[in-house]
């Protein structure tokens, strides 16, 4: 069993961690990292940008998960998340880990729904 905190991350954040080159050193950090194959099937531009992400888990979510996800997007206050940040909340909750997300909006839903999430800089000060 991985004694390591689960972090799951959401898109903005896998791709500030290709621009900044940090893909390598975060995956060295004392961290499990997962993110939603939803997300995982995104990155697929620019060209490399899932490159070296062999160390990170790819979720797939359930039908439930899904269905979940998408009564989520109904809700007024959601309409500006995309389904990607949206999934990766109902994946952190139900694996219960901490999610990273740079969107505030997101930070907000996820206290709502018991999730810890914040902002990836505590984890980069470790780099």
């Amino acid at each position: 069993m991985d004694c390591h905190p689960t972090h799951v991350l959401d898109t903005s954040v896998c791709i500030d961690l290709y621009w900044g080159g940090l893909i390598g050193a975060c995956l060295d950090l004392p961290f499990h990292f997962t993110i939603p194959d939803f997300i995982r099937d995104e990155l697929t531009e620019p060209a490399g940008l899932v490159a070296g992400w062999d160390r990170i888990e790819v979720t797939p979510l359930t039908g439930d998960q899904i269905s979940r996800v998408y009564v989520l997007k109904q809700d007024k206050r959601c309409r500006l998340l995309t389904v990607n940040d949206l999934a990766a909340l109902v994946l952190a909750k139900d694996i219960s880990a901490t999610l990273l997300t740079n969107d505030g909006a997101l930070r907000l839903l996820a206290a709502e729904h018991g999730v810890i999430a914040t902002v990836p800089y505590g984890c980069w000060t470790c780099l």
